[in-house]
């Protein structure tokens, strides 16, 4: 008996759980993937990556700013009375900053491989900021998207984060602040 798509993708969901950790720039989660019969990938649990920061809003925005120039994805939106950073739109192919787009983003496997490697990711990255004084939550979320090069989908396949940009921003913050990571 084979069960409906959107019926195994409720029942994946109803199955993962989430737990948070502070200090650390990402949930963990039991994460599932699924595909359709047209190679769709979908996922039950796509997670922002939060960390909590013992600096001023203002500090960690300008931080914030220049992290996301430091790891290769220049904000396009800098909005300091809503407290938000991001990238609204980013396309890149093959690698970036000398990473295979695959060590990035998971969009599942294709004939010869790992699909991020042989297409185009359309990225949007946002960064917010939470709490009026210090320590704030800085909350980071990346959604993307494959066009395979192949020609065989005619649509954009949902990819995953596979939490590396996320943690290279948080990362790159607590440098530009002068904060020593967390150790936990």
């Amino acid at each position: 008996m084979r069960l409906p798509f959107f019926a195994l993708l409720a029942l994946c969901a109803a199955c993962g759980t989430t737990v948070a950790t502070t200090g650390s720039a990402r949930s963990a989660a039991a994460r599932e993937v699924l595909t359709d019969e047209n190679g769709r990938v979908m996922r039950t649990v796509d997670l922002a990556a939060t960390a909590t920061i013992d600096a001023s809003p203002a500090d960690v925005m300008r931080a914030l700013a220049a992290s996301y120039d430091a790891v290769g994805i220049p904000a396009n939106v800098v909005d300091p009375a809503q407290q938000l950073v991001s990238r609204t739109s980013m396309t890149i192919s093959r690698a970036l900053r000398g990473d295979r787009l695959s060590v990035l983003f998971d969009c599942g496997q294709g004939q010869f491989g790992p699909r991020a490697d042989d297409g185009r990711v359309t990225l949007g990255i946002v960064s917010s900021v939470a709490g009026s004084a210090a320590p704030i939550r800085l909350t980071t979320r990346v959604d993307a998207s494959l066009m395979p090069n192949d020609g065989a989908a005619s649509s954009r396949i949902h990819c995953g984060s596979r939490g590396i940009l996320e943690e290279r921003i948080r990362r790159e913050v607590y440098r530009q602040l002068g904060i020593p990571l967390p150790t936990s």
